[in-house]
């Protein structure tokens, strides 16, 4: 049995910013707890259960309360740990289950955001500058991964996860590859792999209301600067990147190593292009 407590609380600037929030507040609270069955010599399972309290505030340097919001994260998952069920084979498969509930309100009962002292009513902000709308989302996780030595010097792996999410749809990631070790001093890997990126959850529950970048008003001025693709925006799927790697591992004695990875990756959707 595994028990992890974290309590941060931290207020900081937020430095280079041209706006009057020019301070965060953030309250962490994360408690997870984990246990670790022993199936049999060659099976365990991991299972883990986990809350999140998120607390938000945003100031000025003057002490004028700008904003802020709340979000609690509740999550669960279990893995299956399966080695050497046949020679040379290791295996895990798990699931994960998610809810956010977004757009609480926080320790000063706030839940809004505003740019510059004396442009907004703060006895209506709640009201006129929604930062969250209130929404709770569920989202569902499967994955798998499989190495397998085909002989003493060339092994190769397979791995996928699955997401289902209400806003960023179903979404496939793979990845797979092959190691050789040709020698005692040499490791060679080769290995594609794909992820994914969504707008985060301001973006659909309120998105900075009347002030972040990806807001529906703003999508013209992004295609007005005209950034490749920026009508991808117009939607909002997620990112996706395509990975190819290529790495070697050299032993020149037993105190130096070198190491060096050589990768190409593709963008897709990009959901970032600065602010507007």
């Amino acid at each position: 049995l595994v028990v992890n407590i974290l309590k941060t609380e931290q207020t900081r600037d937020l430095y280079n910013f041209y706006r009057d929030r020019e301070v965060i507040r953030q309250d962490l609270f994360s408690l997870g707890v984990s246990y670790n069955f022993k199936i049999s010599d060659k099976i365990t399972n991991t299972t883990t259960a986990s809350f999140i309290n998120d607390d938000y505030g945003l100031y000025s340097l003057t002490g004028t309360t700008m904003g802020g919001t709340a979000e609690q994260r509740y999550g669960g998952k279990t893995i299956f740990n399966l080695d050497d069920l046949w020679d040379g084979n290791k295996a895990a498969i798990g699931i994960e289950y998610k809810i956010f509930s977004m757009g609480l309100l926080n320790e000063d009962n706030n839940n809004f955001i505003a740019n510059v002292v004396g442009s907004f009513n703060p006895a209506t902000a709640n009201k006129d500058l929604t930062m969250s709308f209130q929404q709770r989302i569920n989202l569902f996780s499967i994955f798998a991964e499989d190495f397998y030595s085909i002989s003493n010097k060339i092994d190769i792996f397979a791995a996928f996860r699955y997401d289902q999410h209400p806003f960023w749809g179903q979404n496939i990631s793979p990845r797979f590859g092959a190691i050789y070790t040709p020698s005692k001093k040499l490791l060679i890997r080769a290995s594609y792999q794909a992820g994914f990126r969504g707008a985060v959850g301001l973006h659909y529950s309120g998105g900075y209301r009347r002030d972040g970048f990806l807001r529906s008003e703003n999508y013209s001025q992004i295609n007005g600067l005209g950034i490749p693709n920026a009508n991808n925006i117009s939607s909002i799927v997620p990112e996706r990147i395509n990975n190819l790697e290529f790495a070697f591992k050299f032993n020149f004695t037993e105190d130096f190593t070198l190491n060096t990875v050589c990768f190409y990756n593709t963008v897709q959707n990009v959901i970032d292009v600065g602010v507007i």
